[in-house]
């Protein structure tokens, strides 16, 4: 029986999708707030998976 390693996820901190959307850090926390982008805590940080914040972009679910 052969061991699979778990798939590592890419992550990403909310500065840095502010800047990628161009849109502010209260926004993102609105979109979090209502369900709309997935996040993930780590103590108090917020970090978003690179796949799911690419799977938004390609639905068209973000408004600049």
């Amino acid at each position: 029986m052969s061991k699979t390693e778990p798939k590592k996820q890419r992550l990403i901190s909310r500065s840095t999708l502010a800047g990628l959307w161009e849109c502010s850090i209260s926004k993102l926390k609105r979109m979090e707030k209502a369900g709309g982008l997935p996040h993930i805590k780590i103590g108090k940080t917020v970090r978003y998976n690179i796949e799911e914040i690419e799977r938004i972009e390609q639905e068209g679910a973000v408004s600049r």
